[in-house]
Formats: structure tokens, C-alpha cells, sequence
């Protein structure tokens, strides 16, 4: 299915990876796109519902947020699907693990090390 979206969107965009632009990050159901613009995700999003839907699939636009790393770039530009605004967060959970707006570990560290301490004591 991310294929037909990749093949849908002329310019994919993204961020650049090791040289290479990443769009999105997938892994089972759970998906990040990633873009330079709202106008840029928008377009991700409306690609990739378009084509959910040829597979029987919905976006649960309940679960969708949107995280903008440079908030003075974009200012408060948003994102609609189903004609609703997408929740802008400065942090979420993906796969498991916290990302945040500044890119800062520390909730995770400590959570995780908050976890040892209980798994030794246990």
C-alpha cells in the first residue's frame, strides 16, 4: 500500500536521512510521515487515505497527531483529514519508545531504568 502512495506522490519530500529523503516510517499498522511543510503533509495524507481506501482501510483520525520540530518555520499552519484538525503534540509515542519536540531522552531513560529498578526488586 506504501508503495501506491510513494508511486502517487511526485515529490515525496521528507527529511534527509544519510543522504537520503525519508518520507515515512512504517511498522505494522503503526506509520510517521514525515515532511518540510504542512502543505507537503497534507498532500501525504490525502494520498495516503485515498489509497487506505482501496484496500478497505480507514485512518483513525482519533489515534492521528502531528509534531512540528520547527514551530517557527511553520507557524500555526494545521493538517485536516476527514475535515477535522489533526492534534499538534510536542510529543508521542511510536513504537514503544517517546518521541519528543527537542529530541530529549531523559523520560525515556528514566522510565526505563524506573522499570529495571522494579523488575530487580521484584
Amino acid at each position: 500500500m506504501m508503495r501506491l502512495v510513494e508511486m502517487a506522490l511526485k515529490n515525496r519530500g521528507g527529511c534527509i536521512v544519510g543522504g537520503c529523503a525519508v518520507w515515512n516510517l512504517c511498522h505494522a499498522d503503526d506509520t510517521a510521515l514525515l515532511a518540510t511543510s504542512p502543505e507537503e503533509l497534507q498532500h501525504q495524507v490525502n494520498e495516503l487515505q485515498k489509497i487506505s481506501l482501496l484496500f478497505g482501510l480507514e485512518i483513525n483520525s482519533a489515534k492521528m497527531c502531528m509534531m512540528v520540530i520547527h514551530p517557527a518555520d511553520i507557524g500555526t499552519q494545521s493538517v485536516l483529514i476527514d475535515g477535522k484538525e489533526v492534534e499538534r503534540v510536542n510529543k508521542f509515542k511510536y513504537l514503544g519508545s517517546l518521541v519528543t519536540v527537542d529530541s530529549n531522552s531523559t523520560i525515556v531513560i528514566k522510565a526505563s531504568l524506573t522499570m529495571q529498578d522494579m523488575l530487580l526488586c521484584s
